[in-house]
């Protein structure tokens, strides 16, 4: 193993040890589960992914296949039922046209476990990064992790006020993002990874 192909995995088993351990003190993944392209990580109080990670590379293809999100772990999923009337959308972690070179991929993007809520004006900021990254991505791999933070129970919906986005590359972070989920306000913020670090352990830990 070269120097180089050590310090990625280093990195990657960094980012991901450091959510794991953020996660433990106030939001517990009690599941992960693992599909062909993603793997995502679940709190079963929530019934909502924490964060869903997956790699990237030359995103996009011809599918034109309009999915629907399934539920297929009824105890720990949120459904049609909880969104109903919400004013909520169902925000892809992983984005389904990063997967259209292949319906059946795409469709595995359509599961609850790969949504969380987010208001329609934050679904418009998230699909245009979603669109500005599957651009990017054509001959590069980005490794991405998307996810939720300081989740408020709102009827039979944990929604969180913070999502975020970890993306880098083999040459190191290409972009830290944090956007707030509220109706009045969604500010979207590139921040370095300490930034983010700073502001994750922050919402975590505030009740």
């Amino acid at each position: 193993m070269n120097i180089m192909r050590l310090c990625k995995n280093v990195i990657n088993l960094f980012i991901i040890n450091l959510l794991l351990v953020s996660f433990t003190h106030s939001q517990k993944v009690d599941t992960v589960i693992n599909t062909k392209i993603y793997q995502s990580s679940v709190c079963k109080l929530y019934k909502q992914p924490l964060y869903v990670q997956y790699e990237l590379h030359d995103g996009g293809g011809n599918c034109t296949d309009v999915g629907r999100f399934k539920n297929e772990f009824n105890k720990f999923e949120s459904s049609d039922k909880d969104y109903l009337g919400s004013g909520y959308i169902k925000g892809h972690m992983v984005n389904d046209e990063d997967f259209s070179t292949d319906c059946r991929l795409k469709n595995l993007t359509f599961r609850y476990y790969n949504c969380l809520p987010q208001t329609p004006n934050l679904n418009k900021e998230w699909e245009m990064w979603e669109n500005r990254l599957r651009e990017e991505s054509q001959g590069l791999t980005y490794r991405i992790i998307s996810g939720g933070s300081k989740f408020i129970k709102k009827n039979n919906l944990y929604i969180p006020k913070y999502l975020y986005k970890i993306v880098r590359s083999s040459k190191g972070f290409v972009y830290c993002l944090w956007f707030t989920n509220e109706f009045k306000d969604n500010t979207v913020e590139e921040l370095t990874f300490e930034e983010l670090k700073s502001r994750l352990e922050y919402t975590l830990i505030m009740k």
